[in-house]
């Protein structure tokens, strides 16, 4: 999934590592703690509501270029997840912002979703992303 956002890659990037930002492009986030700026180690807990079920999670970033790539990793939980976020500048002085992501579930309350998880989470993240281009643009108007 990506999306190109209207801002320098800074001004992105501020909104994919500060914790507090993360509700106005999440809107499946029920809460999230520490609220903290993100950085290579530094760990935090999620809760989510995804399907319907409340899922919580512990998120670690595992690589941190700043104003170029984030990645997230969490083990835990109902849901296993991975997502990298990299930025790139684009046409236009936009920056260009590509997301993948892996999603695996040992849990019995997404086994009937098993074969469509990661379509859906494909949905989830192209969504996000589009929040994350009117979160960040209505911000620098």
């Amino acid at each position: 999934a990506q999306v190109a956002i209207a801002a320098k890659p800074a001004a992105v990037f501020n909104y994919l590592t500060e914790l507090e930002y993360h509700h106005l492009w999440n809107p499946h986030l029920l809460s999230i703690s520490p609220q903290t700026s993100l950085k290579k180690g530094v760990s935090y807990k999620t809760t989510s509501l995804l399907l319907g079920v409340k899922v919580s999670g512990k998120n670690v970033v595992t690589k941190f270029i700043s104003n170029q790539q984030l990645e997230l990793q969490n083990n835990t939980g109902a849901l296993q997840y991975r997502v990298s976020y990299r930025l790139s500048n684009g046409d236009d002085h936009k920056t260009l912002v590509s997301c993948t992501t892996s999603v695996s579930s040992k849990s019995e309350a997404f086994a009937f979703a098993s074969p469509v998880l990661k379509l859906l989470a494909r949905r989830e993240l192209q969504a996000d992303l589009q929040a994350l281009k009117i979160a960040v643009e209505q911000r620098l108007e």
